[in-house]
C-alpha cells in the first residue's frame, strides 16, 4: 500500500459506538413496540456501512505520480517541480492539505511554513474532487550545493462522513532527485600552467610507447627487442625491420582536496573554506575537460574500507557530469584522512597522472613527498587564495618552487 493512515485523530472507534447504539435502539423498539424506532436503527446502520466502506478505501485509489527524474542545477538558479496527484475512486477529498520536507540547499519561500529539523517543511491547499486530477507546481531556487528529495509527504483532509481530521503519509520513497551542482569559482593562472605543461609534454622524450600505433619502420640493430620486429616490412624488403613505436604522453590531472585542518594537538578538523575548495575544483575540473584532458579527484575523507573519497580518472562532456555530480553528492561528515594517505597512494601508481593540483593547505609534514616528485616523477601545483581571489602556480616552500629541488 503506497498510502498508510499515519493519524486519524480519533480518541474511540466510531462504528463500535453506532453500531451499540443501533442495537439498543432495536431493543428499546421491540421493548416499546415502536416502529419507528427501528426506521431509525436502520438509518444508523447504512451510516455505519458508508462509514466503514468510506475509511475502509481512503487513500486506495489516490495515486501520486512518482516517476525517476533528476534535476541538475548550479547554485542561485531556479527551476520548477510538478507534483499530481490523480483521484482514481469516486470518493473526494474537500478542504485537503499537503505537506512536504526537503533539504535546505533548495528553498521555496511561497509555500514554507516551518523549519524543523534541519528540513523546509511546505504546505498546499487543495481540493481534489472524484476521477480528477490535481497538479501542484513547486517553484524553487538552489541555495547550496547538495542533493535534495522531497521527504515526508503527507495529505490532511477531514473524513466525510464523522469530520475527524485523516493523515495519509506516502510510504514510498520519492524518485526526484534535485541536484546542486557547485558554485564556479575562477581561479587565475590555469591557462599559463596548461600551456607550458603540453608544450613540455611534446617536446619531451617518452620512455614508454604504444605498442598499437606505428608511425615508420626502420633497419633492425641487436638491441632490438624481437616483438618490435615489423615482418611484413621485413618480407618486402628482404631485411629485418623494426618498428617505430609512438611515445605515450601522459597529459592526465589528478585533483587533491584537502579539506582538513591541523589542530595545535594534532587532530584533524574540516576546514571552514571547504565549500571553497569544491567550487575550486569545480571549476579547474571544467577547464581541463574542456581542453581535452582527463581529470581524478581524491578527497581526504574516508569512504568504506577508510579509503579516501575518489573519482576515477575520465574526460570528455559525461565525465564533467560525474565530476560536478560527484562534489554535489560530497557530505562532509565522514572521517577525514591524512594528507599522507592520498600521497602514498599516488606515489604508488607506476602509471597515474604525472600532474597533480592541490586545493587546501600544504603541510609541512608531506614535504617528503613534494621534495621526491620534484625530482622529475611528478609536478605539483597549488591553488593559493589571497585576497584577490584563488591563483594556481607551481607549489612552494618558503618562495622557492619544489620543482627546482635537488
Amino acid at each position: 500500500m503506497k498510502w498508510k493512515i499515519e493519524n486519524t485523530g480519533e480518541s474511540t472507534n466510531t462504528v463500535e459506538i453506532l453500531f451499540t447504539l443501533m442495537i439498543a435502539i432495536m431493543i428499546g423498539g421491540m421493548i416499546w413496540g415502536n416502529p419507528l424506532t427501528f426506521i431509525l436503527a436502520g438509518f444508523i446502520g447504512i451510516y455505519i456501512i458508508l462509514l466503514w466502506q468510506y475509511s475502509k478505501r481512503i487513500g486506495q485509489g489516490l495515486e501520486l505520480t512518482n516517476q525517476k527524474h533528476t534535476i541538475r542545477l548550479f547554485e542561485g538558479e531556479e527551476a520548477e517541480l510538478e507534483i499530481k496527484f490523480t483521484n482514481h475512486f469516486f470518493i473526494p477529498y474537500f478542504n485537503s492539505q499537503l505537506t512536504f520536507a526537503s533539504d535546505e540547499n533548495i528553498r521555496n519561500n511561497k509555500n514554507l511554513f516551518r523549519k524543523q529539523l534541519g528540513k523546509n517543511q511546505y504546505k498546499y491547499s487543495f481540493s481534489l474532487g472524484g476521477k480528477k486530477e490535481k497538479k501542484f507546481i513547486f517553484s524553487f531556487h538552489t541555495v547550496q550545493r547538495g542533493v535534495a528529495r522531497l521527504e515526508n509527504i503527507q495529505v490532511r483532509f477531514p473524513h466525510i462522513f464523522d469530520f475527524r481530521l485523516i493523515y495519509l503519509k506516502y510510504c514510498e520513497r520519492y524518485q526526484t532527485e534535485i541536484i546542486v551542482y557547485p558554485k564556479l569559482e575562477t581561479v587565475v593562472g590555469l591557462k599559463e600552467i596548461s600551456s607550458s605543461i603540453l608544450g613540455e609534454q611534446q617536446s619531451r622524450f617518452s620512455p614508454f610507447e604504444d605498442m598499437v600505433l606505428t608511425r615508420g619502420t626502420r633497419d633492425y640493430i641487436s638491441s632490438d627487442p624481437f616483438n618490435k620486429i615489423h615482418w611484413k616490412a621485413t618480407a618486402r624488403k628482404q631485411e629485418l625491420q623494426t618498428k617505430e613505436l609512438e611515445p605515450v604522453k601522459n597529459l592526465s590531472w589528478s585533483i587533491i582536496i584537502n579539506i582538513a585542518k591541523i589542530s595545535p594537538l594534532g587532530n584533524l578538523y574540516n576546514n571552514e573554506q571547504l565549500e571553497r575548495f569544491l567550487s575550486q575544483a569545480a571549476y579547474i575540473s571544467r577547464y581541463l575537460i574542456q581542453q581535452g584532458f582527463p581529470v581524478e579527484i581524491y578527497i581526504n575523507s574516508a569512504v568504506l574500507n577508510h579509503r579516501p573519497y575518489h573519482l576515477p580518472l575520465g574526460e570528455g562532456r559525461e565525465h564533467l557530469k560525474s565530476i560536478l555530480e560527484f562534489l554535489a553528492r560530497f557530505e562532509d561528515n565522514g572521517p577525514l584522512l591524512t594528507m599522507n594517505r592520498i600521497y602514498r597512494i599516488l606515489d604508488s601508481q607506476t602509471s597515474g597522472s604525472r600532474l597533480l593540483i592541490l586545493i587546501g593547505e600544504a603541510e609541512e609534514y608531506t614535504n617528503y613527498f613534494y621534495e621526491k616528485w620534484a625530482k622529475g616523477q611528478k609536478q605539483v601545483f597549488h591553488v593559493n587564495n589571497g585576497k584577490a581571489g584563488a591563483h594556481i602556480g607551481p607549489l612552494q616552500k618558503g618562495g622557492e618552487k619544489y620543482d627546482k629541488a635537488k
